[in-house]
């Protein structure tokens, strides 16, 4: 179990994974991710950047673990630059059957403090590349050619479309998280 959940919230991780990847299909979560990407952008092109650098001290949110409540907003934008990147990867290696080069690496702690705005542009192109990625692999059907997976320390195993699922669910705990931010700073 990872350390940052209880017992509770373990279960309630893995009910809502598996009903979010119950309830979508492969394009409906390219569909969701690119949702939650446009309201994030949305988001932060409507604010100052002074606001998104500085360093809160949020409650609790389900589905968060404790370090990241004292991240700036640059600092969860760059956590999804490197997550997005990482499913990209991770997802070409599952197509190749290169498990090995999909292992899933712990983030979490490798967000830098000092962070800057150059961080929404690199997730912007970050994001697009994945979506575009993801689309291809949709008209092409190639996404249901992959028979590997990898394990998550939460989630299990994860196969192509389970791994592509965790994107849009992934994005929207961290929007959410960008939403308390913003409301303690009286914002949102």
């Amino acid at each position: 179990m990872p350390e940052d959940f209880s017992g509770f919230e373990n279960v309630w991780l893995r009910s809502s994974f598996e009903a979010h990847c119950l309830t979508g299909s492969y394009s409906r979560n390219t569909r969701r991710f690119e949702n939650q990407v446009g309201l994030l952008v949305d988001t932060l092109n409507d604010c100052d950047y002074d606001l998104l650098g500085r360093q809160p001290k949020i409650p609790r949110l389900m589905g968060m673990r404790h370090a990241s409540r004292e991240w700036t907003v640059f600092m969860v934008v760059e956590h999804l630059c490197l997550h997005t990147d990482y499913l990209f990867r991770a997802m070409q290696a599952l197509l190749i059957g290169d498990e090995t080069r999909a292992l899933v690496p712990n983030y979490r702690y490798l967000v830098p403090e000092d962070v800057g705005a150059d961080c929404i542009d690199r997730f912007q192109d970050s994001a697009w590349q994945y979506i575009g990625f993801a689309n291809n692999l949709a008209e092409s059907g190639r996404y249901k050619e992959s028979t590997g997976s990898i394990r998550h320390d939460l989630f299990g195993r994860l196969g192509l479309k389970r791994l592509h699922a965790l994107s849009s669910f992934h994005i929207k705990i961290h929007r959410r998280q960008v939403q308390k931010v913003l409301a303690t700073e009286g914002v949102v």
